[in-house]
């Protein structure tokens, strides 16, 4: 079981299954979130993201 959805999951023997996250939404989000906080707004206490599974012959 891997994380990240690396490539080389997938160039192994077995192929890895493996968590993809979304990591341009997790980005966008703390940008967002910096943003907001250097212009003196409360913090955000929880954001929750999608993850994906993404099964491989490592199952």
């Amino acid at each position: 079981m891997g994380f990240d959805d690396q490539p080389i999951a997938s160039l192994t023997y077995p192929e890895i299954t493996t968590i993809r996250q979304p990591i341009e939404e997790m980005g966008a989000l703390a940008t967002k979130t910096l943003i907001s906080s250097i212009e003196g707004n409360p913090p955000i206490e929880m954001l929750t993201l999608k993850t994906q599974l993404i099964i491989r012959d490592s199952v």
